[in-house]
């Protein structure tokens, strides 16, 4: 298992809230003493982020993938865009300039330049 935003929530912009972590669970059958499946009982593990496992017939993976950050504030007197039948044109925040980090936006950066 390999995945990401499973410890730090992907982050919201300009105002927006964080989105939700990601959880992955291994639900292994419990057996007894001889090696038999004991019926209804089940132990969960979290697996984190990144783990290898080695599970058997009867057990399951769950994979329950992370949110995305919110992007803005939230409209005055708690409010959302596209409830209650009517929306609004959305005011875009013309100061907000988004800098990029990283390779991708260094190679992005040099495209432009050429």
């Amino acid at each position: 298992m390999l995945s990401e935003r499973r410890v730090i929530a992907p982050h919201g912009m300009n105002g927006g809230d964080d989105g939700e972590r990601g959880v992955n669970l291994w639900v292994r059958q419990v057996k007894d003493q001889n090696g038999d499946v004991v019926a209804g009982a089940e132990k969960v593990v979290n697996l984190g982020g990144r783990a290898t496992v080695d599970v058997e017939a009867g057990d399951r993976v769950v994979i329950l993938t992370p949110g995305g950050g919110g992007y803005g504030k939230k409209p005055v007197g708690g409010a959302t865009a596209g409830v209650g039948g009517g929306v609004g044109k959305k005011k875009v925040n013309k100061k907000f300039k988004f800098t990029g980090n990283g390779s991708v936006a260094l190679r992005s950066q040099i495209q432009l330049e050429q």
